[in-house]
């Protein structure tokens, strides 16, 4: 995911690169489950990454335990702190990505604990830049 967030109470919006694999399978599903995963966890989330650009995962050699998502019964980690399954209501082009506006069907909290959570580092520096100014707050 490029850009990814709630626009609503409801609605969350993600941004793909056109380009990226995944985009076909979203257009065609219409349906997601993403999971919040705690920061322990981080090493095994970015292995994953060597996945990006293969068409389908083999989910019997992913290097966690997964358990079927409560609605749509997709893999998510055992360890998920939080799940949100969603369907995809448009999927709008705008230059080099894919934008597409879902809708929560259900979101469960399922343990506490601090979220992983990933800035791009151009965003990072703009951030680090506006807290070192006085007077003013990080973005």
């Amino acid at each position: 995911m490029d850009l990814i967030g709630p626009v609503s109470p409801r609605h969350f919006s993600l941004a793909l690169h056109g380009t990226s694999t995944a985009v076909p399978l979203l257009e065609r599903s219409q349906r997601l489950a993403m999971s919040s995963i705690p920061v322990e966890q981080a090493s095994l989330v970015y292995e994953l990454g060597k996945n990006h650009k293969r068409p389908s995962v083999d989910w019997a050699r992913v290097p966690f335990a997964t358990t079927p998502s409560p609605l749509f019964g997709f893999p998510v980690p055992c360890y998920s702190l939080r799940v949100r399954e969603m369907e995809i209501e448009a999927v709008q082009t705008l230059g080099s990505h894919k934008l597409f506006l879902a809708r929560t069907l259900q979101d469960q909290h399922w343990a506490d604990g601090l979220q992983l959570f990933f800035v791009h580092g151009v965003y990072q520096a703009r951030r680090l830049r506006a807290a070192s100014r006085p007077g003013s707050e990080a973005i």
